[in-house]
């Protein structure tokens, strides 16, 4: 048990989930800029 491994996985897994945030609003603002295209 190294605790500064089981550090460094805790930061790279909320990197991908912050990641993963990140890319969802980047599409919702894709589709939002769609929309006013649209109209």
């Amino acid at each position: 048990m190294k605790p500064k491994n089981d550090k460094r996985e805790d930061i790279s897994k909320l990197k991908y989930e912050v990641a993963q945030e990140v890319g969802i609003n980047q599409q919702n603002q894709k589709k939002k800029n769609r929309k006013k295209t649209k109209n």
